[in-house]
């Protein structure tokens, strides 16, 4: 093998593991943020939805309509209000399922986990109740897919561009070479 393509070959496998290493460092980063992110969502709208409802009147329709005003926006995987006895007061589950161009292989390769926030519900000096709200992880895989083929166009073009580099490099290299050659 010649040294040229030598010198191509190692150009190669370098970028190849330069592109995987970061790729993988880039996509556990991002799952580990958007991960987080879903679990603060969680907890601000449980929070919010307790201090809502502690501030309203506790009957059944009020404590549904402010369940439903929050799940309708459709970001959440599930709301729920719980007396302290644990008997479940509302439970509004998402059961449809948005279509996503997220590929089933992606999800199951990078499984993000929605954690629920929880918040107490008060009634003067009782408690009323516990808010558990789980947001749905189909806007967090989403964005990561969308991550993912922008991380890759960039490699692709930081691609061209090393190999344009490269060859200009190899050109400069090989002339002195065949110039001791022809002597």
């Amino acid at each position: 093998m010649s040294l040229i393509r030598q010198l191509w070959l190692a150009i190669v496998v370098i970028s190849i593991i330069a592109f995987g290493g970061s790729f993988t460092v880039s996509m556990l980063t991002a799952r580990h943020y958007v991960s987080q992110q879903l679990q603060r969502q969680s907890m601000d709208s449980a929070s919010s939805l307790a201090l809502s409802m502690s501030q309203q009147s506790k009957d059944a329709v009020t404590v549904e309509l402010q369940v439903a005003a929050l799940f309708d926006g459709g970001h959440y995987q599930s709301i729920a209000v719980t007396d302290p006895f644990g008997k479940t007061i509302v439970d509004r589950i998402q059961t449809r399922s948005d279509t996503t161009t997220v590929p089933a292989w992606f999800v199951s390769i990078l499984p993000i986990e929605s954690l629920p926030g929880r918040a107490q519900v008060t009634d003067g000096w009782k408690q009323f109740g516990l808010v558990t709200v789980i947001s749905h992880n189909r806007f967090a895989y989403q964005a990561l897919w969308d991550g993912l083929i922008e991380l890759a166009g960039w490699f692709f073009v930081a691609a061209l561009a090393s190999g344009f580099v490269g060859t200009l490099l190899i050109r400069n290299i090989r002339r002195p070479l065949e110039a001791m050659v022809d002597q």
